[in-house]
């Protein structure tokens, strides 16, 4: 029974780690979906659009309708006098005639629908607020889908930065779990030689020391691998259980082109905080035209065309009654002119044209300080992966180099030539030198895609060529026990 559990929990992990890791790809399509941050800008994207579509209607023609009609009804009456008033002359003044007395009343009842209808319609001939309006709405929706494609960039950067978290965080657990072995078996070690006399007791309390603080460290970065995960779930929306891990074999390359100058050059025409500054300039240069004409008065023209017709049943004049449906009254009327208007004064305008003159003023110079913040960082970026890559040609070199000192440091403690706190240190120098080499193959990862976000051309494709250099073999999980594996 014990020998069929064993085989059922072991054919349970298999079908557990046989599952496909998320790489950088998978997790970006996730966030691209989930995101809400990103979401927001995706809704920013439309707005502007719509607001571009109303602009453009008020260069179109307006047409307007209405029609008239319904159901009429009509009753009237006429006056009866007593016949003792019919003769009488004063009857006769009040309207009493024997001929005409008599009560009737008529109830009338039509239909009239329609009746009648106008259309009527108005078209902007010329009006510099109304050109301006719509030329500073296609400015807007243009800067909103810049500012989309940098919020689409931010996104990667998010997305590469969280997921090498997790490897990092990773990488430092296992570092720790390594440090917590080696330490282990030398504290083994240094209590066997104390117990035969070969160490000092103070070897055996160092060692022990050195062990304990290890296991402090080892429970902060298993924390820090679950709240790295915790990210990615934010991100994509959903846990993620398992990542690739980064290839041995990744590239490791200066920019290329290796020029500086070109990396600006480029950044200073296609970076979107640029292009976004240029484009609020010049929305703030037409509002100053636009405040310049209401200054000077420039008058705007619509053409208004119009058509209407009614009908209506024409009325006996005696009897004040409809004569029938096969005798209406038609009306046909058709307009057509021009409209002009401008304003002829304001007391407002003159400061209104400052403040126009004002804030095109301030969108000038912003533009020129986001030019200067984009030229400075693109340059910093660009020197920082360049010194990123000398930084982990020095680390390979110390990696060997802390090697090749604990193998001797290890031989002196052997001999009597060097304690056990000599040998520890060296331990962690070589653990700490091979942390940082694969921190820092992370940060030129993402120093590199920073660069290509500073100057505008970072894009899918970039996690695309970086998805290549992820082993699906090698995989990492969120930490569950206390045991770190």
């Amino acid at each position: 029974m014990k020998k069929l559990l064993f085989l059922a929990l072991l054919s349970l992990g298999l079908l557990v780690s046989s599952v496909s890791a998320e790489d950088l790809q998978q997790i970006y399509d996730l966030a691209f979906e989930n995101d809400t941050q990103f979401a927001q800008a995706k809704i920013q994207r439309k707005i502007a659009g719509e607001n571009a579509r109303q602009s453009l209607a008020s260069l179109l023609p307006v047409v307007n309708m209405s029609l008239s009609g319904g159901t009429r009804s009509t009753t009237k009456y006429r006056r009866t006098f007593p016949s003792e008033l019919l003769n009488d002359p004063a009857g006769r003044f009040l309207g009493a005639d024997p001929e005409t007395n008599e009560v009737w009343t008529v109830n009338e009842s039509r239909e009239e629908f329609p009746s009648g209808y106008s259309v009527n319609l108005s078209q902007v001939i010329f009006s510099i607020p109304t050109f301006i309006s719509y030329r500073n709405s296609r400015l807007n929706f243009q800067g909103a889908k810049e500012s989309f494609a940098s919020q689409e960039q931010s996104l990667i950067i998010r997305v590469v930065e969280a997921y090498f978290n997790v490897l990092q965080a990773r990488d430092s657990l296992d570092n720790a779990l390594r440090r917590r072995e080696t330490t282990e078996r030398q504290l083994e070690q240094t209590e066997q030689r104390y117990e035969v006399g070969l160490t000092a007791i103070t070897d055996v309390l160092n060692a022990k020391a050195s062990f304990d603080n290890l296991e402090v460290n080892l429970n902060e970065t298993r924390n820090s691998l679950d709240t790295a995960f915790l990210t990615l779930k934010r991100l994509t929306g959903q846990p993620i259980q398992q990542i690739a891990r980064l290839s041995e074999d990744y590239p490791i390359e200066n920019p290329e082109p290796n020029d500086e100058a070109q990396w600006v050059d480029y950044a200073l025409r296609n970076n979107p905080g640029v292009l976004g500054a240029e484009r609020s300039y010049q929305m703030a240069r037409w509002n100053h035209w636009n405040t310049l004409a209401g200054y000077f008065s420039v008058p705007s023209v619509s053409l208004n065309v119009g058509y209407s017709y009614s009908e209506s049943p024409i009325e006996d004049p005696f009897t004040q009654l409809d004569t029938g449906y096969d005798l209406i009254s038609e009306s046909i009327r058709t307009t057509y002119g021009f409209s002009i208007s401008f304003s002829v004064a304001g007391g407002r305008r003159i400061s209104q044209n400052k403040v126009s003159a004002m804030n095109r003023e301030q969108s000038r110079l912003g533009m020129i300080n986001q030019r200067l913040t984009v030229e400075e960082q693109t340059r910093s970026q660009f020197r920082t992966v360049v010194q990123v890559v000398l930084q982990i040609e020095s680390l390979e070199r110390s990696i060997e180099s802390s090697r090749a000192s604990l193998d001797a440091t290890e031989k002196g403690y052997e001999v009597g030539t060097r304690n056990i706190i000599e040998v520890l240190n060296a331990q962690n120098s070589l653990f700490q030198a091979e942390l940082n080499y694969r921190n820092t193959i992370h940060r030129y990862i993402t120093s590199m895609l920073r660069l290509k976000q500073t100057v505008g051309m970072l894009n899918p494709n970039d996690l695309t060529e970086l998805n290549k250099y992820l082993d699906s073999e090698r995989v990492v999980t969120p930490v569950n026990t206390m045991s770190g594996k």
